[in-house]
């Protein structure tokens, strides 16, 4: 980018563009060479930029809490039995998940304490799936 173009692009703020900038150019020096040892010192403390860590920490957090929400509610699939976590979900008995509407947080970030067993069960990803086909084709074609 060009000093004319920097110019374009900060003339509304200009006064203090030209404020910063000015300073800038009289410390260039001093400025570089500490951005330069703070990241020399952050590499030593082992510091990582957050697109290196956060993915996994928060993969970490969402299985936790997803253990902690299956073990109050029973630890495996009410209908089949299954235990491994990688295949189970937890779903509205009622179906009012909507109820609680789309602006909330995930549901393994709600407080445990909402881990009714009476509003909630745990089903493995094929008991839930055959529980909302079952419900969605035999109200389909249900004769009154």
């Amino acid at each position: 980018m060009t000093e004319k173009e920097r110019k374009q692009r900060y003339a509304k703020n200009g006064k203090k563009y030209e404020a910063e900038h000015s300073y800038y150019l009289a410390h260039k020096d001093r400025i570089k060479q500490q951005t330069k040892e703070n990241a020399e010192r952050r590499k030593a403390e082992g510091w990582k930029r957050p697109s290196e860590y956060k993915p996994v920490s928060a993969r970490r957090y969402y299985v936790k809490r997803k253990q902690q929400w299956i073990d109050a509610l029973g630890g495996c699939c009410k209908m089949c039995g299954d235990k491994d976590i990688r295949h189970l979900t937890i779903d509205h008995i009622n179906n009012d998940g909507h109820l609680e509407g789309h602006r909330r947080p995930p549901r393994y970030q709600l407080a445990l304490s909402k881990a009714d067993p009476t509003i909630y069960q745990v089903l493995c990803a094929n008991c839930h799936a055959d529980k909302h086909w079952d419900e969605k084709h035999t109200k389909r074609y249900k004769r009154s």
